[in-house]
């Protein structure tokens, strides 16, 4: 009745699904601001300064929010816009960029 395909199958699916699940927590827990350099440098940091003293310069920073749209954590939200309100308050033309994802916003595509 079962066959090698079926057994694999079974074998995989638990494995897949396991492997599948992401963790219910925020990504960037640490709210001090970090000077990127090579990749990876700044992976755990919610705020993050981009070829720092060169004339393209910029700063990111990333406010996470759950499934339902909910904040992560509140602390983060305000460390960013104490950094974003800092930048703006110096002499040096800031630029304000928002993005927004379909998962933060809980969007679904309800279209068949």
């Amino acid at each position: 009745m079962f066959n090698k395909s079926h057994s694999l199958l079974i074998t995989l699916l638990p494995v897949l699904l396991l492997t599948g699940c992401v963790q219910n927590t925020a990504y960037r827990t640490d709210y001090q601001l970090c000077v990127y350099s090579q990749s990876g440098d700044c992976a755990d940091r919610a705020l993050q300064h981009h070829t720092a003293g060169l004339s393209d310069d910029y700063y990111l920073s990333f406010v996470e929010f759950d499934n339902q749209g909910q904040l992560r954590d509140r602390e983060q939200l305000h460390k960013v816009m104490d950094a974003y309100l800092f930048c703006n308050s110096s002499n040096s033309p800031t630029k304000l960029s928002i993005v927004l994802t379909r998962e933060s916003l809980g969007i679904k595509d309800f279209s068949s």
